[in-house]
């Protein structure tokens, strides 16, 4: 892994380029531009390569950028993993959230019908978004025993993931989101990032209908669980 550049030396050129506009671009949007060409690079490499393989210098040549401005938006390699993690969760989340707003529920039928439509468009929604085998090696595999703060960030990505599960559970059925319904979420999730892992390690061959079904008999026989009827 390619040595820091000197940090004081760094902050004194963002700082001197801080306020100058280039073609009309503000000097923050050009930042985030850098950082997003990084991210893109931490993807491709991290998730072809592996994290353990992939150093500074080689991200810096996959972006098409010098090491000056790798250090402008991240302190090492491990930085730009968690960067790349949150990235890719931020945008499972936000596809799921889309797919359980928007998704259409079927007119008429039992009250188990809806749920059931709700379930498969918001697992095809999940699997659509690690569709990209370097999105599922980076978020369930390169992430693994990296660091202490690197494993607390992936927690953190699981816990949001089932505080999700929980919260639509409960709103559903009318429970309390309790420890109880809390470690039943944290199951779900792992079933589904189980199952995408699995997946990954066989070439992705199975049919993404195959993977939404076997979760759906999880979820739903959860949901039966929980249901105040059953």
């Amino acid at each position: 892994m390619a040595a820091p550049l000197d940090r004081s030396s760094a902050r004194r050129s963002g700082s001197r380029a801080s306020g100058r506009s280039y073609g009309g671009v503000p000097a923050e949007v050009r930042v985030a531009q850098r950082r997003d060409r990084f991210l893109a690079a931490g993807l491709e490499l991290f998730g072809t390569r592996g994290y353990q393989s992939t150093s500074v210098r080689a991200v810096c040549r996959e972006a098409g950028l010098s090491e000056r401005y790798f250090y402008e938006s991240f302190a090492n390699t491990e930085a730009l993993l968690i960067g790349v993690y949150q990235h890719c969760t931020d945008r499972m989340h936000d596809d799921i959230l889309v797919a359980m707003a928007t998704g259409d529920r079927p007119a008429g039928g039992s009250s188990a019908e809806p749920l059931d439509h709700v379930v498969r468009t918001t697992l095809e929604a999940f699997y659509a978004s690690v569709a990209d085998p370097r999105v599922l090696r980076v978020c369930w595999l390169e992430v693994l025993g990296v660091s202490t703060l690197v494993d607390s960030t992936y927690i953190s990505g699981i816990d949001r993931f089932a505080h999700l599960v929980a919260t639509v559970m409960a709103e559903t059925f009318g429970l309390s989101p309790d420890e109880r319904l809390r470690l039943i979420a944290t199951g779900l999730v792992g079933s589904v990032i189980m199952t995408a892992i699995r997946w990954y390690l066989d070439g992705q061959k199975e049919p993404v209908t195959t993977l939404v079904a076997a979760n759906s008999v999880l979820f739903l026989g959860a949901a039966r669980q929980l249901s105040p009827r059953s």
